[in-house]
């Protein structure tokens, strides 16, 4: 149980209150994403199955041109060619597709104000649809000037996917060396250390209040923020962390603030152990997409290293398509299981104060 209303002065109630309705209205709107499975899941539009689909016939059209350059004499066998036919042309078209996504969540991504996410959309946006556009021309059309010019340059496909991930990789690899050097938000707060000073028979929580200090959920500077900003303040910190650490830590790490800020020993304690279940996903997620970008830069690396050769193309060219197709099938896990951690993800709706009930309403008593 938290606190009583009269053991929180009136202002320190306001952020208590607004704190609470703010988490619950973040969390209904993950529900409603993650609940709305018609919008992710049906074939003709749902975001999911796109990306999902896309990704699948990607994997197919660089195994079977993989499996063409390493072993010639399936070039003319009729089911090759008719494989690889239908997976360029369906991997095109659901590249193009991806673009489409990506530039949805790019734009609900600005709405929420990530502007280094939704700029990083918008140019996924632009290269998956031109990738979509030049897998189509080159198999449907592979004796035009496009088609020509991709047959004598197989290093193109490589160098656009390499371009690709250029902004995507600077975004992990921002996410990730914070990880490493221990100065991401989760890794701020010391979880493991305020958990200690919680479970102390007598906790003395100015100390805890100072161990938040610089930190995201810094008492002060919560205070100092929502005289400025009432609501507004505690949903803009709110889509801080979400840009950082995914939705469900944003919550979760929210949630931590207002039990400490009640003095609610048992529930932060509980916040804690959550939270760090979170975290500990969400940089997981972050390595297996480091990982991926690897391998998309390997075969780029590939694709280079062949432009000075004067033999053994076949089996130079097998490695590069072979490696953009593990880099493609990565994906198809995420796709299922991981809307909120993969490359183009689900973005959740920041809590707009507009929905929210009157101030009176909302500042009344917290009863959790």
């Amino acid at each position: 149980m938290g606190v009583l209303s009269s053991d929180l002065s009136k202002e320190d109630q306001g952020i208590s209150d607004a704190a609470h309705t703010i988490i619950e209205k973040k969390q209904e709107n993950i529900d409603i994403v993650l609940n709305n499975t018609w919008a992710r899941w049906n074939p003709f539009t749902g975001s999911d199955a796109i990306l999902f689909y896309g990704n699948f016939f990607n994997l197919g059209y660089l195994t079977f041109e993989g499996v063409k350059c390493a072993v010639p004499a399936t070039q003319t066998i009729a089911g090759v060619a008719v494989a690889t036919t239908v997976c360029g042309v369906i991997g095109g078209a659901l590249n193009i597709a991806v673009g489409a996504v990506c530039l949805k969540e790019g734009l609900q991504a600005l709405a929420n104000g990530d502007r280094a996410k939704a700029v990083r959309l918008f140019l996924d946006f632009a290269f998956c649809s031109a990738i979509g556009i030049l897998m189509i021309t080159v198999t449907l059309a592979p004796t035009s000037a496009l088609g020509a010019f991709f047959v004598a340059n197989p290093w193109v496909l490589p160098f656009l996917w390499f371009v690709i991930s250029l902004p995507l990789c600077v975004e992990i690899l921002n996410s990730v060396q914070k990880v490493w050097r221990g100065t991401d938000m989760a890794s701020n707060l010391k979880l493991n250390e305020l958990k200690k000073l919680l479970e102390q028979d007598n906790i003395d929580w100015n100390r805890v209040e100072t161990h938040l200090k610089n930190t995201v959920i810094d008492f002060d500077q919560i205070r100092e923020d929502f005289k400025k900003k009432k609501l507004e303040s505690l949903v803009e910190r709110m889509e801080i962390l979400q840009a950082e650490m995914g939705p469900r830590s944003a919550v979760e790490t929210t949630r931590l603030f207002h039990s400490l800020f009640n003095h609610n020993k048992e529930e932060a304690l509980k916040n804690i152990e959550d939270l760090q279940g979170h975290v500990a996903f969400w940089n997981k997620a972050q390595h297996v997409r480091l990982f991926q970008q690897v391998l998309y830069f390997a075969s780029f690396g590939v694709s280079m290293g062949a432009l000075g050769m004067t033999s053994g193309l076949a089996a130079t060219e097998a490695t590069q398509n072979f490696t953009m197709a593990a880099a493609s099938g990565i994906p198809l896990y995420m796709d299922l299981f991981w809307p909120f951690a993969r490359n183009t993800p689900l973005i959740v709706p920041k809590v707009e104060t507009a929905e929210l009930d009157s101030e009176e309403t909302m500042l009344a008593p917290s009863q959790s």
